[in-house]
């Protein structure tokens, strides 16, 4: 049996539970330029995976609260934002993209995401975020990488693209974005703080208009400049870091370098969680003792953990190891791995697309046996930047291991990370915890004290470093990847008694203070995994 609890939500059925749970019927406003004057651009030449995006609160007293960008297609139902497109999380929070002509198309309920933990708002530095995305649009931008370094040098010719909108009235929505482009190019560094009045912030580029380029309208430069694609030579450069609610200020943009963040956007986009076609990014599975049934624990985490079932699947019996892995398949959905009582490990590539998933042998794709020599086995995300997903595995020497995954559901031979590693009575390994772009690992030693192994890139990782004493209170410790509406990663840590508490990621290889959550009698007594 499979439990859903679903955040999607078409247009109409969004606005009636609005309608619904406030008592506020919204309106729609008419958007365009206002002045008939617009750029050159048109939707037939804008690049086929930029949109216009917008998040929204709404409530009784104000109406609609909206704000409004450009989202960059990463994947099927992945988008690249600006970090401060996302409004805070709240219970009448919505989220959409518009349609290929810039027409407004709907939302959803939620605005699921995660935030580049190098985010600061106040300098711009990594204005970065990702969000769930309509599934719309074709293709994806071919990122800027290390290599790619002439591309930022100034005088660079380049072409910045968006979707812009002009501000709405009180209590309405816009319905329309506008296309935009312009020709500019790159500025050194000296230039831009001459221009700016003050540095660069670390990992960030500007442009001003390309000589003899036509003038831009005021209103092209506001609403929905915002995560605007700067492309040069076929290749995206630089996302644009306008504040959401600025404008751009004497032609001169600020963006945030592809090529510094491509580790970033690379695990993003193939760590996909297996619930709501990949609508959710962070997942820790639960099996339970008897190994009839499995639960993807996601977000909201504190619903999950306080009764909420998560997403419920009847588990085989011959399983003893559920796993979510990410998209091993590069289709964009999230995949589950499943190991069989005799060691053989399966993928489960249609995990989401079952309506009643049940880890039929018969249609699982077979990775290979031998793999119960591993007494643990993770799926961090991309740790070599190929954009794959990769696993982590240790065997009962204490020798940890690295298998690359190879995009077609399973992975290439081992290599050796070291040995020593069976002086860790627990690992977890998910996601970025230190804002490098690079998955990381936590390993707790048999006296409690918690330690912090940073992703090297390279399938590998770091000398540790620690974190603190005293997590042999717990019996089972999980980092789950963005599970609260917070944007960043978690960790779960349970104890004997099923109490749980979540640990926010600091973005320095270490957590915040703990936060308790109330128990769920199903998770108490479950082995936790991820």
């Amino acid at each position: 049996m499979r439990k859903t609890v679903h955040r999607a939500l078409a247009t109409g059925a969004v606005l009636a539970a609005v309608a619904t749970s406030t008592g506020f019927v919204p309106a729609v406003a008419t958007g365009g330029t206002g002045d008939g004057t617009h750029s050159a651009a048109t939707a037939a030449t804008m690049p086929s995976w930029l949109r216009g995006a917008w998040t929204a609160t709404v409530s009784n007293a104000t109406g609609y609260t909206g704000r409004y960008c450009t989202g960059i297609r990463l994947a099927v139902n992945r988008e690249l934002t600006p970090a401060d497109c996302y409004m805070e999380a709240a219970p009448d929070e919505l989220q959409g993209f518009a349609s290929a002509s810039g027409a407004y198309t709907g939302g959803a309920g939620g605005a699921v995401h995660r935030t580049d933990l190098r985010y600061d708002a106040s300098t711009g530095q990594d204005d970065l975020a990702e969000m769930l995305g309509s599934g719309a649009g074709s293709g994806t931008p071919v990122l800027a990488g290390a290599a790619d370094s002439a591309l930022y040098r100034a005088g660079t010719q380049a072409v910045f693209y968006s979707w812009t909108t002009q501000q709405p009235t009180s209590a309405e929505i816009i319905d329309h974005f506008t296309a935009h482009s312009e020709a500019v190019q790159v500025r050194g560094t000296a230039d831009c703080a001459a221009l700016l009045g003050h540095a660069l912030a670390p990992g960030t580029l500007c442009t001003t208009p390309a000589p003899g380029a036509p003038a831009v309208p005021p209103q092209e430069q506001c609403l929905g400049d915002a995560g605007g694609a700067l492309v040069a030579d076929g290749k995206l450069i630089g996302v644009s870091a306008t504040p959401e609610q600025g404008c751009v200020v004497g032609g001169v943009r600020v963006y945030t370098s592809m090529a510094a963040r491509q580790a970033l956007i690379r695990n993003w986009t193939g760590y996909v969680g297996p619930i709501e076609n990949g609508s959710e990014d962070g997942t820790f599975a639960a099996l339970e003792s008897n190994g009839i049934e499995s639960s993807f624990c996601s977000l909201p985490l504190t619903r999950c953990l306080a009764g909420g079932s998560g997403m419920n699947a009847n588990a085989p019996g011959w399983a003893n190891l559920i796993l979510p892995a990410g998209d091993l398949n590069r289709d964009g959905f999230g995949d589950v791995l499943v190991r069989r009582s005799d060691g053989v490990l399966f993928a489960d590539l249609n995990y989401t697309h079952q309506s009643t998933p049940m880890f039929d042998q018969v249609s699982l794709h077979r990775i290979g046996g031998g793999w119960n020599t591993y007494s643990t086995i993770l799926s961090p995300g991309d740790l070599n930047g190929d954009g794959v997903p990769d696993l982590v595995a240790r065997d009962r020497s204490g020798v940890l291991w690295f298998y690359a995954g190879d995009g077609n559901g399973g992975y290439h031979a081992r290599t050796r990370i070291g040995g020593g590693w069976d002086g860790y009575d627990l690992l977890s390994a998910h996601d970025d915890l230190n804002g490098d772009g690079i998955p990381d690992l936590v390993a707790r030693d048999r006296s409690g004290v918690l330690w912090f192994y940073a992703g090297d890139g390279h399938g590998g990782f770091a000398a540790r470093a620690r974190i603190g004493g005293g997590w042999n209170a717990y019996n089972a410790v999980v980092v789950g990847g963005s599970l609260d509406d917070l944007g960043r990663p978690e960790l779960v840590a349970r104890t004997s008694g099923g109490a749980f508490y979540l640990y926010v990621a600091d973005g320095h290889g270490g957590f915040g203070a703990r936060r308790a959550v109330a128990g769920n009698s199903y998770l108490a007594h479950a082995t936790l995994m991820g």
